[in-house]
């Protein structure tokens, strides 16, 4: 299994905007949310397009602005409040 396994999709949320964004991993499924609405969901496995990303053994939360290559540098501004972090339920089968 690969130490980093990314994913990147349109949100068609404007993100110069404050907004609320969660993360819901288990063993089986990772799920993302914009506003409390899912924005993407990884379940079942791996597949030829990813491996098994929500069967990682561990998994760590960084905040960052990637990358976005093109011509020259551009400016940006990232701007976080607060962040945390919550155990689900152990009925969820959370690790």
């Amino acid at each position: 299994m690969p130490v980093q396994q990314e994913f990147a999709r349109e949100c068609g949320v404007d993100l110069s905007q404050w907004h609320n964004i969660a993360v819901e991993w288990t063993p089986d499924h990772l799920r993302g949310f914009i506003d409390g609405q899912e924005w993407f969901r990884f379940s079942g496995g791996a597949n030829e397009d990813r491996d098994c990303i929500q069967c990682a053994p561990s998994m760590h939360q960084t905040i960052q602005l990637d990358n976005f290559h093109g011509d020259g540098l551009q400016s940006a501004v990232y701007e976080v409040d607060w962040a945390r972090v919550y155990d689900l339920p152990d009925d969820e089968g959370a690790r």
